[in-house]
């Protein structure tokens, strides 16, 4: 399945909170301290739903804390089906130890809870860490996470793209 840039555009949180829909070099530039100029990993015209904005301006309109959420969703889909994926943006990461297994599943939970199910969500949940952390934050996953490894995912920007643009 590959990025599918109208079901991004169409999904009811992009309808309910179009404000909320970003260009994703934008997104990285703002989760990434290294970047000072616009990137341009993506096309132009390539948006994700950014979560963390979705649920700041949520729990202000109901006056509730935040929950935790992933960075980013966007749409994948090929001729049969279409699926939410689910990404979460750790390029800041410097020491993998302050990785906390319960922050990394309330996040994946928060952001299923937030999505509801008007879209199926992909069974992976990604996690971007740098090149040069992959390895490192794939192992120390599969460590804290042995029983959910499978599913959640470490890529850096690169597999990324090559996987699902």
């Amino acid at each position: 399945m590959k990025y599918d840039l109208e079901k991004t555009q169409t999904h009811n949180l992009s309808l309910d909170f179009h404000c909320c829909l970003k260009n994703y070099n934008q997104i990285i530039q703002s989760e990434d301290d290294d970047l000072d100029d616009l990137p341009s990993f993506f096309d132009d015209n390539v948006v994700a739903i950014d979560l963390d904005c979705i649920e700041r301006l949520r729990a202000s309109q109901l006056r509730q804390d935040q929950v935790s959420t992933m960075d980013t969703v966007f749409a994948i889909s090929d001729l049969d089906q279409t699926e939410m994926l689910l990404v979460e943006l750790r390029l800041n990461y410097k020491n993998l130890y302050n990785l906390n297994r319960n922050k990394l599943i309330a996040k994946v939970e928060g952001s299923i809870s937030l999505l509801g199910n008007s879209v199926p969500i992909n069974e992976n949940y990604i996690f971007i860490f740098q090149p040069n952390k992959k390895q490192e934050a794939i192992n120390r996953i599969a460590r804290m996470i042995p029983s959910l490894n499978s599913n959640y995912q470490v890529l850096d920007l690169n597999d990324l793209i090559r996987i699902y643009f």
